[in-house]
């Protein structure tokens, strides 16, 4: 006999009779608020990037997921408007984590439901590019194409093969969106099962009357499916009973912006040497793996606060098990460096 479990509900079965109980597939909620888009765009700002890299760092904890994207609006607009605006913020977060430039570049050419984008959206681009070095821009965001932003597009046209004039033209800026969402660990697997939803301005993080300017509310979540995304969206939200089910489904619900906090392991062996290569797990809620660099170093920079069961894994040595806490918090800029005078034995 196979009895089905439904959340919050009693399960009843026949005594002296074999059962199975059958669970629904685990879902996992990322909420992702914290300046993700300007009023009326679904430009994905850069100071997202943080919370993107941690999406993609859950998701290779569950390679395989099914992914729904949420758009969210606050109330400001008509709830028309709204709809369709967040319909956009959901397919733009979706192309982004795709790597698909064409969905981006239409909004350049000026969609019906979002602000056209222009010199703006290309000066946040060259603020965050070239990745791990000075940008080529850094200048203030204003939106004004002068002297600053033309030698800053001349010199990422040059560095790039492109006609050098300083103009953003369609060229430049399809280079421009390409090695935007090039950054690294911000794109998910090619094949990934990705649906989009927009939900208007229904279902707020944070209640308010209408015409209301609230950031929390200008956001996206991705849920995470095991299986299937179950119930499928509409096509429209119109205050969508699904959204709570969704919610109603999830396992976890991580807030990005709030809930990130990090760990830094420093393995060494009991003559101080720095250990690489050393395979360490961090399981919590969601389990955490990767090796040590050349210094025996680790930081696992984004983990949902909570306590973890560590392990340290080296091959010829029993595993290292050891319990952690790890609170909310950016981490500082760089892991702590192994000691110039290592202990006798490893911590």
């Amino acid at each position: 006999m196979t009895v089905e479990y439904k959340p919050k509900q009693p399960v009843s079965v026949p005594i002296g009779k074999q059962s199975t109980v059958e669970l629904p597939p685990r879902a996992f909620r990322l909420r992702l608020a914290c300046m993700l888009f300007d009023v009326d765009k679904v430009f994905l700002l850069p100071g997202a990037m943080h919370d993107i890299r941690v999406l993609k760092t859950i998701y290779d904890q569950h390679p395989g997921v099914k992914v729904l994207v949420t758009g969210h609006c606050d109330t400001q607009a008509p709830k028309d408007y709204n709809q369709y605006l967040s319909d956009e913020r959901a397919e733009s977060i979706a192309a982004f984590l795709q790597d698909d430039v064409d969905v981006w570049l239409k909004h350049y050419q000026g969609t019906p439901h979002s602000k056209t984008w222009g010199t703006k959206e290309d000066q946040y681009m060259l603020k965050t590019l070239p990745e791990g070095q000075p940008p080529y821009y850094a200048g203030e965001v204003d939106g004004v194409a002068g002297p600053g932003t033309q030698a800053a597009i001349k010199r990422f046209q040059q560095e790039h093969g492109l006609k050098e004039d300083g103009f953003a033209g369609p060229d430049t800026r399809r280079a421009l969106v390409k090695d935007y969402m090039a950054l690294d660990g911000t794109t998910l697997p090619a094949g990934t099962e990705i649906q989009k939803h927009g939900c208007g301005e229904y279902h707020l993080a944070v209640p308010t009357a209408d015409e209301v300017d609230e950031q929390k509310n200008r956001r996206v979540e991705v849920f995470f499916f095991e299986k299937e995304i179950t119930p499928p969206p509409r096509a429209q939200c119109n205050d969508c009973p699904e959204y709570d089910q969704w919610v109603e489904a999830t396992h976890e619900t991580i807030n990005l912006c709030e809930d990130a906090g990090w760990l830094d392991v420093l393995v060494m062996d009991a003559g101080g040497t720095p250990v690489k290569n050393a395979k360490v797990f961090a399981e919590g809620t969601l389990t955490f793996v990767d090796f040590t660099n050349d210094q025996g170093q680790l930081r696992f920079p984004a983990l949902p606060p909570g306590p973890y069961d560590c392990r340290v894994v080296v091959d010829g040595v029993d595993p290292c098990k050891f319990p952690v806490t790890v609170t909310a918090g950016s981490p500082p800029a760089a892991p702590p460096s192994v000691p110039s005078d290592p202990p006798a034995t490893a911590p």
